[in-house]
């Protein structure tokens, strides 16, 4: 009997830090976020780009990543993983994706924004 509640509690105890990673438990609290366009000065020429990334201000909860944010932002989208990197490191300017900090707030690529 012992065994069995032990299991059982292993059990949930994995479930809990699985629902944790995955949905997080603090709420969202954040209000929300505005689109934009956002213009990024050429490196070479010092002239803004041509094309215009639509974007929205968010700040990263627990457990974000660069991904997860823009697949909530987003929904599915067929976008590949290279061109949202691409794209947010093209919003913000120095910032390694894989270093994103939480409570700090990025610029995130927007992708099914109709003008």
């Amino acid at each position: 009997m012992k065994g069995f509640l032990g299991f059982i509690l292993a059990v949930l105890v994995v479930y809990s830090i699985y629902y944790d990673l995955q949905f997080g438990t603090i709420p969202n609290m954040t209000k929300a976020a505005t689109v934009g366009t956002h213009l990024k000065p050429n490196k070479k020429t010092g002239h803004p780009d041509k094309k215009l990334i639509p974007y929205k201000k968010t700040k990263v909860q627990p457990g974000a990543t660069v991904l997860s944010v823009v697949e909530h932002l987003n929904g599915n989208t067929s976008v590949s993983i290279q061109k949202i990197i691409r794209d947010f490191e093209k919003l913000n300017p120095g910032v390694d994706v894989n270093k994103i900090k939480i409570g700090h707030t990025y610029l995130f690529p927007v992708y099914n924004h109709k003008p």
